[in-house]
């Protein structure tokens, strides 16, 4: 089921979501019957069934004429059906009908396609999107407690009934809904992994131990933004004559010459520091900017600066990639502003390993968020226990049988699991990666003689065999036949 967040994009995705019912196949005087809902009602009625008509009209509920569309002697030949949401707030069955204007005709004058939608708040939409030329003579209207006569054309192509006390208004335009209340989405990143932050250099920027000066001298000094509730670890890898730093609220890119401003936290003032040199802090909420002072004569030392937090905020920008916030305060402010209309694409997100997507919404209504997740597991793999020739009426391996399915590979060791080796068709070759192996024929091909090279020269008491599966592989039995 797909959240669109405008009637606009419902329309605009076309067919793209919906399930084909009749494919290039006519119905002429018949009526198909489509799943309705049980919170779809018309007439006061719950309609769990809608009626298409192949002479171009649609019953909610009952085989009854309720939606005429150029209702005539027409023919379907195409049918599709979708169900949705709109904001996560409003249910919607979407339908399309195609077909011509005339039962026996199938040129481009007689087509004849449109869009239903209908709400769970009352309303009903309908989009044309071929309106024939030929035989455009039959009924546009809606029967409810009344018959409501409605127009359409090329540039008025939408009609919207919209259900009132006393009946129906219908009013040429695209379905004008309004959300119940906000709602807003982001993502929740856990990983906690140490990053490296991207600094920028500044040059003639001096610091004391409270305020920092942009002059025209040689001072270099470096800056990178904070984010609140972030750890961070401003390190020294070479150094100048200068180690000053601190937070503020002024960026210091934007200081002009002569210009100053009060650093929040100062972190030491030391004249001709020596390595190792390491400051570790956590940014208050307003600490924007770090600003390490690190040399008067024009030197450009190397630094290195890390962050770490429990988690980071997401939200998904227009082009529908992750942006990651510069704050960690989950808070009603935050989600208005820089939160999502609908939930982040799957696309998106699918990108992080261990993520929480959350939702605020202005109501006490409870949200729901439901999400269908496809995962292809890695290569399994599964040793055997020590396959043991010691018995005295064992001679050798005669032959190894494999019954399975898919495309599984195989691996044996003879050194105990140290290394696993596989028959190449010529001779035994070591492996090098952990699920690397030989086919089931490649297995199978093992002769007496080949088995008896490692089974004598190393005077093997037995061995071990690794099976790696793959996505639909399986296997059901390792036959090992010896000599005796």
């Amino acid at each position: 089921m797909i959240n669109y967040n405008t009637v606009q994009e419902i329309i605009d995705a076309g067919i793209t979501n919906m399930e084909c019912l009749r494919n290039n196949s006519s119905q002429d005087d018949g009526t198909d019957t489509i799943l309705g809902a049980d919170w779809l009602t018309y007439n006061g009625n719950v309609c769990a069934n809608i009626y298409v008509s192949g002479n171009s009209w649609v019953g909610l509920g009952t085989s009854t004429e309720h939606l005429k569309v150029n209702r005539r002697d027409t023919k379907m030949w195409y049918l599709y059906r979708e169900e949705g949401t709109l904001y996560g707030q409003f249910n919607f069955i979407k339908m399309r009908w195609g077909g011509y204007s005339y039962y026996n005709q199938t040129s481009d004058s007689y087509k004849l396609t449109y869009d239903v939608v209908l709400f769970s708040n009352g309303v009903i939409m309908l989009h044309m999107i071929d309106i024939p030329t030929s035989s455009n003579d039959g009924a546009y209207s809606l029967t409810s407690d009344a018959v409501y006569n409605y127009t359409v054309s090329l540039e008025q192509p939408d009609v919207t009934f919209y259900a009132t006390d006393k009946g129906y208004n219908a009013i040429n335009e695209v379905a004008v809904i309004d959300k119940l209340f906000d709602i807003k989405y982001l993502i929740k990143d856990y990983d906690t992994s140490e990053k490296f932050v991207t600094y920028t250099k500044v040059d003639s920027l001096w610091l004391n131990a409270s305020n920092m000066t942009k002059d025209t001298g040689q001072a270099v000094a470096y800056t990178f933004p904070l984010v609140p509730g972030m750890k961070y670890t401003f390190e020294c890898i070479t150094i100048g004559n200068r180690l000053r730093t601190g937070t503020t609220a002024t960026d210091p890119v934007t200081l002009q010459a002569g210009q100053s401003a009060r650093l929040i936290r100062s972190f030491g003032v030391i004249d001709n520091p020596v390595l190792p040199q390491k400051i570790e802090f956590t940014a208050n909420a307003n600490e924007k900017y770090f600003v390490a002072h690190m040399s008067a004569d024009g030197i450009s030392p190397e630094v290195s600066i890390r962050s770490r937090s429990e988690y980071a905020l997401y939200t998904v920008n227009m082009e529908g990639a992750l942006t990651m916030l510069d704050t960690l305060e989950v808070s009603p402010q935050v989600f208005m502003d820089h939160g999502t209309d609908g939930l982040p694409p799957s696309e998106s997100i699918k990108t992080l390993k261990n993520f929480s997507v959350l939702c605020w919404q202005d109501s006490e209504k409870q949200p729901s968020l439901r999400a269908e997740i496809s995962a292809t597991p890695p290569a399994q793999t599964v040793i055997t226990d020590f396959i043991s020739l010691e018995d005295e009426t064992i001679l050798g391996v005669e032959s190894v049988t494999v019954t399975d399915t898919g495309a599984p590979l195989y691996a044996l060791s003879f050194d105990n699991k140290a290394t696993w080796e596989a028959w190449t068709g010529m001779s035994w070759a070591t492996l090098d990666s952990e699920t690397a192996g030989m086919s089931k024929g490649a297995l199978q091909s093992i002769a007496i003689d080949q088995w008896a090279e490692k089974v004598d020269m190393l005077e093997l008491t037995g061995f071990h065999m690794k099976l790696i599966l793959h996505a639909g592989d399986s296997l059901e039995s390792v036959v090992v036949d010896f000599v005796n």
